[in-house]
């Protein structure tokens, strides 16, 4: 069976002027001609050589390998392994056999195929710099197949920016006590370009590239239908973020256009439009913590706060206001279900300090402590509203005919300035700029059930069901 262990790393991007991505110990290529050092506790019985390949077959076809070998050692630490030449190493070489580079974002993934020949041990990476100094402490994984070729990705994300350039590697594929000989064969190390199809997960991706090689397109899961409309009349709302909601005397800003601030732990925060919707969501990728400040609000008057949450696996999330004073905050955690639309209502009366001043609320905090991705939509703070049953009666309006077959008629005491058609699934399916007190809604493309119509009419919102025939 194929294995793969996911390991980072960055390498020689550049050796002796030509670009240059896998050491594989071919002739005339990589690896083959370089100054490898031998080394283990007992120097007199290890050896390295450059063979043909003994075991050709499933992911390793190549025609040449490395073969490292080394006796038995009761010594613990039990390090057997080789390293690549350069200056001040021993034999040395002048240049190096790796060019010196830099870790960063983009090289930061690596692979190495490893065979332990009748044994299972743990395989460990290093790095020394162009001043002779280790990099950081060894990189490690544990291979728990003996007798098959494993492929093997490090992850060195860790040592970014250490400020010394790297052009040396030592590789350790036996590590500890050994109570006989062992031989271990290496090949093809190499490092990812950053993309889904270099083998690496080092993205969106579902798993390693979507489960080993990212032979199709890696899709990101996103809801298949946006969260429930919310029926809450604006008049009685402060947003932070809702397509419900438009009237900018209602709204209040975060800070940054992202949301997050400088000391927030994430991937990105971008603003995405469901697919077959004109719905707005945002859409945060590897949230561990995010602190979002907003303009510094009198909520006195709200007593709620609600959003729905999307996640396809997160399970938890703490959600926190803070004030601008000493210990003027509320949290709560809560459980999600994933891959659905998960709706929070919080009760400001019963939300830590801010249940009894909540003068100067300036902050939200996501806190998911998992580095998971989540889409947030319909951010407000609520008053206990009058039912919007009530509100149609108010501003006298009416639906007709329902059933509905190819037009919906809707009119009212005063102009309606649009209204969004929605599904059961509280899905947006159509929109409509109406600008009128009378209007006829095509409604004939919609398929036959129950739909709710949400209208703003006197920069008012409210909502009516109807049945499509």
């Amino acid at each position: 069976m194929k294995k793969i262990t996911l390991l980072l790393l960055a390498l020689f991007s550049i050796f002796y002027g030509f670009s240059q991505t896998t050491i594989d110990f071919e002739t005339s290529t990589t690896g083959a001609d370089w100054s490898w050092k031998v080394f283990e506790p007992d120097i007199t019985t290890v050896s390295v050589a450059v063979i043909a390949n003994p075991i050709s077959g499933t992911i390793n076809t190549s025609a040449n390998v490395i073969e490292i070998k080394g006796g038995a050692t009761t010594e613990a630490w039990g390090a057997l392994g080789i390293e690549s030449g350069h200056p001040a190493g021993i034999p040395s070489v002048s240049p190096a056999d790796i060019a010196p580079f830099t870790l960063d974002q983009t090289n930061t993934f690596v692979k190495m195929m490893v065979y332990q020949k009748d044994f299972t041990a743990q395989v460990r990476i290093k790095f020394a710099g162009t001043g002779n100094a280790s990099i950081g402490e060894l990189i490690s994984l544990n291979n728990t197949v003996a007798n098959e070729w494993t492929e093997l990705v490090f992850d060195a994300s860790a040592y970014i920016g250490l400020g010394q350039d790297i052009d040396q590697i030592i590789i350790l594929p036996s590590f500890g006590a050994r109570t006989a000989e062992h031989t271990i064969y290496v090949d093809n190390i190499s490092y990812g370009s950053g993309d889904c199809s270099d083998g690496f997960k080092n993205g969106d991706e579902l798993g390693i590239d979507c489960g080993g090689r990212c032979v199709t397109v890696c899709e990101t899961p996103v809801p298949s239908n946006s969260a429930t409309a919310p029926t809450v009349e604006e008049a009685d709302v402060l947003y932070l973020y809702s397509d419900a909601y438009s009237n900018t005397d209602n709204e209040i800003n975060f800070n940054n256009s992202n949301w997050m601030n400088s000391s927030s732990n994430f991937g990105t925060s971008t603003e995405i439009v469901l697919e077959g919707t004109t719905d707005n969501i945002r859409y945060i990728t590897d949230l561990n913590v995010g602190f979002m400040a907003m303009t510094q609000t009198d909520l006195s008057d709200y007593k709620f706060f609600h959003l729905d949450i999307w996640s396809d696996t997160s399970t938890f999330l703490i959600i926190k206001l803070e004030g601008a004073g000493a210990a003027l905050s509320g949290n709560k955690s809560f459980t999600l279900v994933p891959n659905q639309w998960n709706t929070i209502d919080i009760d400001l009366d019963d939300f830590g300090n801010l249940s009894n001043n909540r003068t100067t609320v300036f902050q939200l905090v996501f806190d998911a402590a998992a580095g998971k991705d989540f889409y947030f939509d319909n951010l407000y703070f609520y008053k206990v509203s009058t039912a919007s049953v009530n509100k149609n009666n108010l501003l006298n309006i009416s639906l007709s005919p329902s059933p509905a077959k190819n037009e919906l008629k809707i009119s009212a005491e005063n102009k309606i300035e649009t209204a969004s058609i929605y599904n059961i699934l509280g899905r947006k399916v159509k929109s409509f700029s109406v600008n009128a007190k009378t209007s006829s809604l095509d409604v004939s493309n919609l398929n036959t059930g129950i739909y709710m119509l949400k209208y703003t009419s006197n920069s008012v919102i409210g909502s009516m069901k109807f049945v499509k025939e």
